[in-house]
């Protein structure tokens, strides 16, 4: 929901209550750190880089710091212009900030994250479905899911036949083991719903890339 002054109240189960934000742009990049597998944390507004270089200085914030499960850390930056570059010297600063600190670097703009519906609407949706399910322990069940998808992938409406189970509550499983790295989910290309077939990942690198 959205309050006065144009701040954006943003559910995050990674905090356990609401983060507020100035403006949709930072409103669709909390939305992203939360529903991307192995993210441990994340810090907006960081860092802040004071660059010289070449008689020219500037202070830059990086609109967040996310960190991995593995502590590799990634800067997610909210820009305009071309590319997401916006200022070219602003840019150059953040690109040795990325460097400096041994992280990588992640241009966003709001027509990225416009420019598929579809995984749009399906991070907002399993955004809410995490935070309203924050207190729900579905620990066995994903045992379960576990044991159901050795070998071979199964539609969430299937998984819940299989356990016995709810199609909300599965989907909330596959949701948490989506973000604990174990299973792949067609986040940008199928709207959810019980339809949605659900593989084992095999690797980090496959589920960053997801």
């Amino acid at each position: 929901m959205k309050g006065a002054f144009s701040c954006y109240h943003v559910p995050s189960h990674l905090r356990g209550g609401y983060v507020d934000v100035p403006n949709l742009s930072m409103d669709k990049l909390v939305t992203w750190v939360h529903t991307t597998p192995l993210v441990s944390s994340f810090e907006m507004n960081s860092p802040v880089i004071d660059y010289r270089a070449e008689g020219k200085e500037a202070r830059c914030v990086i609109s967040m710091t996310v960190t991995f499960a593995d502590d590799a850390r990634s800067l997610w930056d909210i820009s305009d212009g071309a590319e997401g570059k916006g200022d070219e010297f602003a840019h150059e600063a953040k690109v040795a900030c990325a460097a400096a600190w041994g992280a990588s670097l992640r241009f966003f703009t709001l027509q990225s994250f416009e420019s598929n519906w579809t995984e749009l609407k399906n991070r907002g949706a399993a955004q809410a479905i995490l935070y309203d399910g924050r207190d729900v322990n579905s620990s066995s069940l994903q045992w379960k899911i576990r044991a159901n998808l050795a070998d071979h992938p199964l539609q969430i409406s299937q998984l819940s036949s299989l356990t016995g189970q709810s199609y909300e509550l599965v989907r909330l499983a596959c949701l948490r083991m989506y973000l604990a790295g174990e299973v792949l989910i067609p986040l940008e290309s199928q709207l959810l719903s019980s339809s949605w077939m659900v593989r084992r990942a095999t690797r980090a690198a496959e589920l960053r890339s997801s």
